[in-house]
């Protein structure tokens, strides 16, 4: 197993112990801050954006309020690109930069209670004007809108061809890598996406939980490549299912 994915393993173990990095960290909690400090600053590497840009971005995604959706997130989706992409032949450099911007910008605004936030996010990429072809920034702000139904987006990417469309379906299936990891570290994300859905009340949040994971459990496939639906697609359903009781007991 090469280092990256050794890497990568030791990241899907991770995935909820991540620290929120607006606030102050000490021993193994400020090593995870700072392993994911590092992983931001690889992946910006390949985000052709300038510095008063990329630092508005880590400012973001630091801020208190940043629960779930905080840099921690974007250096676990690096991290499983890095080690699984080439598997989709999506290790080639043009890739790489394509699935760094959408990975870096696709959680730029998280505003509880807002149903724009996928469309804020592509137009503040679009606003930061990365230095490359126009076709690409369109690209990568449509798959970051496309993160706004995975299902939906995913089942109209499988119609269509080419690598675009397997880089696209590709960030879709990093972006719920998280649904698959074991019991105990789903019910710990599950509660940080709660703290940043702090305008619902239980009730509410149950009602939202309940919808989201029945549409997923009733997708013929929630990882649509094989790197992740081979190792994630069978606990991904079995959390999906132990949440799904939950929320019918209340």
């Amino acid at each position: 197993m090469g280092q990256d994915a050794r890497g990568a393993e030791a990241c899907m173990q991770r995935l909820s112990r991540r620290p929120d990095m607006g606030g102050p960290v000490r021993g193994a909690t400020r090593r995870a801050a700072g392993q994911a400090a590092a992983a931001f600053a690889e992946m910006m590497a390949h985000v052709p954006v300038g510095e008063a840009e990329r630092g508005a971005l880590w400012r973001q995604m630091t801020a208190p309020n940043r629960h779930y959706h905080d840099a921690g997130h974007l250096a676990d989706l690096w991290r499983l690109h890095r080690a699984y992409g080439a598997e989709v032949d999506l290790a080639r450099p043009e890739d790489t930069s394509l699935i760094a911007c959408a990975i870096a910008y696709h959680d730029a605004v998280v505003v509880g209670g807002a149903c724009d936030n996928e469309r804020r996010s592509a137009e503040q990429w679009m606003a930061d004007r990365a230095a490359m072809p126009e076709a690409d920034r369109l690209w990568v702000a449509e798959t970051i809108l496309a993160t706004a139904d995975h299902m939906g987006s995913g089942a109209a990417i499988c119609g269509e061809a080419g690598r675009r469309a397997r880089a696209r379906q590709w960030m879709l299936d990093l972006d719920l890598a998280s649904l698959g990891l074991p019991w105990p570290q789903f019910t710990a994300n599950t509660a940080r996406l709660r703290q940043e859905a702090s305008h619902l009340d239980d009730a509410q949040w149950r009602g939202a939980l309940g919808c989201f994971f029945s549409r997923l459990g009733a997708s013929p496939t929630i990882y649509r490549l094989p790197p992740l639906h081979d190792r994630l697609e069978r606990q991904a359903r079995e959390n999906i299912e132990r949440c799904l009781d939950k929320v019918a007991a209340g």
